[in-house]
């Protein structure tokens, strides 16, 4: 109280948040979000861009090429049908 017994009138504080802060922390919730969704693909699905980073710059192998299964021959192996097999029916 000051010496005339009136209390000084208090000024209301006003914040305002700039429609700059306001964007630049959504853009960051959706970054965290994508971050988020790319490494949960990366561990679950083996892809996404965390996956190629490893794998192209990192020198990893892709754990979905390591647990593809390999068959005797290529796909593009021209020995793997047998022409005299579809002449004999």
């Amino acid at each position: 109280m000051l010496s005339g017994g009136v209390e000084p009138a208090l000024e209301p504080v006003q914040t305002t948040v700039s429609t700059t802060t306001v964007v630049a922390v959504a853009i960051a919730m959706v970054v965290a979000l994508l971050i988020v969704v790319d490494v949960s693909c990366y561990f679950i699905n083996a892809c996404g861009l965390t996956m190629c980073v490893c794998v192209h710059l990192c020198g990893h192998e892709s754990s979905a090429a390591a647990a593809k299964p390999t068959s005797d021959k290529d796909v593009d192996d021209p020995e793997r049908y047998d022409v005299n097999e579809w002449a004999n029916e």
